[in-house]
């Protein structure tokens, strides 16, 4: 009886830490497939709003950090280009924020780049750090 009851709370125990740990699969794939793209030297960073966005060399981005609205840290990733001040987004396997276009604007003037969400005001303003 004394060891089904230490099965019981070890299986229990199990089971706890599993939910507790639970990541999104596809998110733990861009983390995998994007881990030796994000060592590439940052050309601009930009932070504000709990977020912080990297552009990289070979046109590549990472986008890190927690909204309003959620409960945990995220990094999404993928490619990006630069069309004058515009800037387009293409998400590693479409995993990225739900409320953002894949658009923004970077502003030289204010030292602000823009991520545009689908809701105007949840724009994600950020600050640039670095050029």
């Amino acid at each position: 009886m004394k060891r089904i009851k230490s099965v019981i709370a070890l299986l229990s125990l199990c089971f706890i830490i599993s939910c507790a740990t639970t990541q999104d699969p596809i998110a733990r794939e861009v983390e995998r497939d994007t881990r030796e793209k994000r060592k590439y030297p940052i050309i601009m960073s930009a932070q504000g709003m709990g977020y912080t966005l990297n552009l990289r060399d070979q046109n590549f981005f990472d986008f890190q950090g927690r909204g309003p609205d959620e409960s945990g840290s995220s990094l999404y990733a993928g490619t990006y280009e630069r069309k004058g001040d515009s800037l387009l987004l293409g998400f590693h396997n479409n995993y990225k924020p739900m409320d953002l276009t894949g658009t923004g604007m970077i502003n030289r003037t204010n030292n602000t780049v823009t991520l545009f969400s689908k809701d105007p005001s949840k724009h994600r303003m950020l600050t640039i750090q670095t050029l």
